[in-house]
């Protein structure tokens, strides 16, 4: 039995660290994107990321086991570097394109096309917005 423990503990180990180095490809993505990154959803990364702090909380009161710790301590960095960046891409590393107009608790982004400002909704309706004169 103790052999099977070892064992389980090796593999875990050798997971986890494979599931660390599987954060890259999407930090890599975003640090190269070219657009807001709507492809990529706030709010999974952030449940994600509120996840797995839970989870640290929980191996370092109930648990206290290194390997866990350090394991989920680097799920929390990579979930929180991705939600992080996400949220830089979407409001201030592209927002100078568009801006933000809340109207009737509905967002819209103002586009400039032909001198003429169209607000462009969620559903991608057009609604043409009463020019300044």
């Amino acid at each position: 039995m103790e052999g099977f423990i070892y064992f389980i503990s090796i593999t875990y180990a050798i997971v986890g660290a494979i599931s660390i180095i599987g954060f890259w490809p999407q930090i890599k993505a975003l640090l190269v994107s070219k657009t807001r990154s709507f492809s990529v959803s706030i709010k999974t990364w952030a449940l994600w990321t509120f996840e797995a702090f839970i989870g640290l909380l929980y191996g370092m009161f109930i648990l206290q086991d290194l390997l866990f710790l350090a394991i989920i301590a680097f799920d929390v960095l990579g979930s929180a570097v991705i939600l992080g960046l996400t949220i830089y891409n979407r409001y201030f590393r592209f927002n100078n394109k568009t801006q933000p107009v809340i109207r009737y608790q509905r967002e819209y982004y103002i586009l400039k096309k032909d001198n003429i400002n169209v607000a462009i909704s969620a559903s991608l309706q057009k609604i043409p917005l009463k020019q300044k004169d």
